[in-house]
């Protein structure tokens, strides 16, 4: 098998509803659920097993979408509609099997709770009838819309399309860590890899199934046919964890790989850990050997459960500006992340704190509210909806779900400043969990709901990479519509899952700059670096959030280690300033202390 890198059908629900569905036996599949009706129509569905022995097959019919944007409690559509067929199983288990459909969208499915329509899922998805290619929809509730959809590209290039014989598809669930992947195969022998992640999973079991449905609200039946369907073992797979998110130069990082073993077939582990160039490795455990630039291991007879290899990695005198990890297991998905850490090449000293207005730290720890630190007129704290929904780190703050971290009042202070002003600075030291996430998702935010904003900064844009930042401003251009908002971004590549200095700055002549790590970035899309009109239109009574819109959802999931605001323009020159303070502003941490890290 090959580490063939593409999307796949994901989706991750997180609000749960308690309920089973306690349906005869087909096959080896205990349970079955017609989600009820969320549209104008519903028309049940039915399986039925057919055959014996290498001729048996399932026929699986529903109506209706699944995998449809799931907002949280209260915040949006009440879940999926289809009919899912489905066994719980506890532990780690790869479900296999081909899907032939004839007509809507069907998917192998695990499920936090099969008969939840507004589940934790992850699935793998044929998008239509016979013939049709193999799109991937990664859908969280992070971004816009909800929706990415993406075509799936094979070894040579080009895309996936079911040739009318249908496809094989695997989806894997490795406990207790919760990696989940997703494979397809044109054949059933050479498998490649279409994603893996790592998915918050509170339950300790999951529905293994086969889900389908008529991709409408409509009265039409989907139907596909599943063949050769069983459950296996899956193989060995590997996290890797680094003791720092950043580095400086000749500082030395333990890094670990705990390797996870799921059941006794599958004991023999073939691992390859490709460190950053140039870097110096030592102290390798079990019997690791550095070769070419690699290490590698060739583990036999591992328990099952979690066998944990380590290393020592030390960053040269003269580092690149980020260092990447990469590694595979022969025969299963990549060694999941982290594998990009930034150099941020400080020199200490003060932050700029002419006209700043607002600031947080984050050095909290704990509780359910973020408090301005700027010292300047009445504090705008941030109250956490729900707690459960973030972690608090040394001198970070991290979105784990859809949640609501945004003032209680208006944001006046800040709105009438940069009104007064018509500038604006925007800084945050930041950190994606996912590089994928779009919409774009909302990392900071001065609006009332999902449509209407005084500005925004998010993550991705819509329909496109997520590796780039957007930047949205209402200005008073448009005399017609006061709430006409300008939208510019930075191009794909810019923004990576490393800790980021992300600066946005717009002076009253206009213009629109963004800096990344000290560095001044082209605004490629939308308006472009010229964002016409002033922001007299500014509403007094919207809100200022963190980590999602306000009163809607577009969450954005990563950590926040510092959010500042002033209402002026800041110079090259004191962004580059700021950048060298670096992200630490406690009391007891210098540049010194970045070891610690």
């Amino acid at each position: 098998m090959k580490n063939k890198l593409s999307p796949v059908l994901i989706a991750l629900f997180l609000i749960g509803i308690s309920g089973s569905g306690a349906w005869p036996q087909v096959g080896i599949f205990d349970k079955a659920v017609d989600w009820p009706q969320i549209g104008s129509f519903h028309v049940e569905g039915e399986a039925r097993l057919e055959g014996a022995g290498a001729d048996e097959k399932y026929r699986v019919f529903g109506n209706g979408s699944f995998g449809v944007r799931i907002e949280g409690e209260g915040y949006g559509v009440e879940g999926d509609e289809g009919y899912f067929l489905y066994t719980d199983r506890s532990g780690s288990w790869t479900l296999e099997a081909k899907l032939f459909p004839w007509w809507g969208p069907s998917a192998l499915m695990i499920r936090e709770v099969g008969d939840d329509p507004a589940s934790n899922f992850y699935s793998v998805q044929f998008g239509g009838q016979v013939g049709d290619s193999v799109n991937a929809l990664f859908r969280t509730r992070t971004g816009a819309g909800g929706n990415v959809t993406e075509q799936l590209f094979g070894p040579d290039g080009e895309p996936i399309a079911d040739t009318g014989d249908g496809m094989w598809f695997r989806v894997t669930r490795v406990e207790p860590v919760d990696i989940f992947f997703g494979e397809y195969s044109p054949d059933g022998n050479e498998w490649y890899i279409a994603d893996s992640r790592v998915i918050d999973w509170p339950s300790d079991t999951a529905s293994f199934g086969i889900a389908v449905g008529s991709g409408a609200d409509d009265e039409e039946i989907g139907e596909v046919e599943v063949s050769s369907v069983s459950f296996v073992s899956p193989p060995p797979a590997a996290k890797r964890s680094i003791s720092g998110q950043s580095f400086k130069a000749n500082e030395t990082l333990d890094v670990q790989i705990k390797v996870y073993i799921s059941g006794e077939d599958r004991s023999t582990a073939t691992i390859t850990e490709t460190p950053p160039e140039g870097w110096t490795i030592s102290q390798i455990s079990h019997n690791g050997v550095e070769s070419n630039g690699n290490i590698e291991w060739t583990l036999e007879n591992l328990p099952v459960g979690e066998t944990v290899l380590t290393y020592k990695a030390a960053a040269p005198a003269a580092p690149d500006d980020f260092a990447s990890w990469s590694g595979e297991v022969e025969e299963s998905v990549n060694i999941i992340s982290p594998m990009t850490l930034p150099f941020l090449n400080i020199t200490g000293g003060d932050r700029v704190t002419d006209d700043l207005i607002l600031l947080y730290t984050f050095y909290e720890g704990e509780g359910d509210v973020v408090h301005d630190v700027s010292g300047v007129g009445e504090p705008m704290d941030l109250q956490i909806e729900d707690i459960t929904r973030v972690y608090w780190g040394d001198g970070y703050l991290e979105t784990t779900g859809v949640n609501h971290i945004e003032t209680q009042e208006p944001a006046v202070k800040i709105i009438d400043a940069c009104r007064a002003s018509n500038e604006i600075t925007l800084e945050g030291w930041i950190k994606t969990s996912d590089i994928q996430q779009n919409g774009p998702a909302r990392i900071i935010t001065c609006s009332i709901d999902a449509a209407d904003r005084n500005f925004t900064m998010g993550q991705g844009h819509f329909g496109a990479p997520g590796s780039q930042l957007e930047m949205r401003f209402r200005t008073d251009i448009n005399p017609d519509n006061p709430l006409e908002v300008r939208s510019s971004w930075t191009g794909g590549g810019t923004f990576s899952e490393a800790l980021t200095h992300v600066v946005f700055v717009r002076n009253e002549f206009w213009d629109l700059f963004a800096y990344i790590n000290n560095e001044i970035m082209a605004i490629t899309g939308g308006d472009g670096e010229f964002i016409e009109g002033d922001f007299s239109t500014w509403d007094e009574t919207y809100k200022f959030g963190l980590g999602n819109e306000v009163s809607a959802a577009r969450a954005w999931y990563g950590q926040f280690h510092l959010v500042a605001l002033y209402n002026r323009a800041l110079s090259e020159e004191e962004i580059s300033q700021n950048y060298n303070a670096g992200p630490f502003i406690g009391d007891d941490v210098s540049v010194s202390d970045w070891a610690l890290y």
